[in-house]
Formats: structure tokens, C-alpha cells, sequence
């Protein structure tokens, strides 16, 4: 749904699944990064689910925000500050990461 929401500004995004590669994490699923918003799931050994997300300035906050609620993470929906800011944090994950999972939205 975030793509769907995201894809008329076309923005740069960083999405990754992590499924079948643990090479940074045991516990990442998938990660997806825009200018406006940040997801991160990740799976504990003993299967919980944790949602990591923040917004910056993202015009399609209140629908996301109503997406995140209709799923039950019993707890484990969690709003992070990106550190040292979202669009450094942004910045650098593009910067860093491989270009095979990085693209831009069209809409």
C-alpha cells in the first residue's frame, strides 16, 4: 500500500527483502526507504514480528498511519527517530547500500 501511496511524487527508494540473505541481520525481513517514509520489519527466533517506521514530512502520513494500525503486532509497532535525522539517515542508506535495490517509484 505505501507504494501504491508514494508513487505519483516517483521518489528514490531503497527496498530490500532480506528473506534469504542474513548477511546484515538474522532477524531483518525487508527494509523500504523513501524521502517521506521508512519501514523495517524484522522476525525474532521465536517468530514476532516488529514494524519500525517513521515519517518525514510525508504527505500520506494519516492513510499509512491507519494502514500500520489494521495490523495486530501486539506492541511490536514501533515509531523510531532516525538518527542523526530522517533525511541524513536517507541520505546515507542510498549512499551505502547496493544499486540493485535502489529505483525509483513510477507512477
Amino acid at each position: 500500500m505505501a507504494k501504491l501511496l508514494l508513487k505519483a511524487e516517483q521518489p528514490l527508494v531503497f527496498e530490500r527483502d532480506y528473506r534469504y540473505d542474513n548477511s546484515e541481520s538474522a532477524f531483518a525481513m525487508h527494509a523500504f526507504i523513501s524521502p517521506t517514509l521508512y519501514l523495517y520489519l524484522e522476525c525474532s527466533p521465536d517468530c514476532h514480528y516488529r514494524v519500525e517506521y517513521a515519517f518525514n514530512s510525508c504527505k500520506q502520513e494519516d492513510e499509512l498511519r491507519k494502514q500500520l494500525a489494521n495490523y495486530s503486532f501486539k506492541g511490536r509497532t514501533i515509531e523510531s527517530a532516525l538518527q542523526p535525522d530522517f533525511s541524513t539517515f536517507y541520505t546515507n542508506v542510498l549512499r551505502v547500500q547496493q544499486a540493485k535495490h535502489i529505483y525509483s517509484l513510477q507512477a
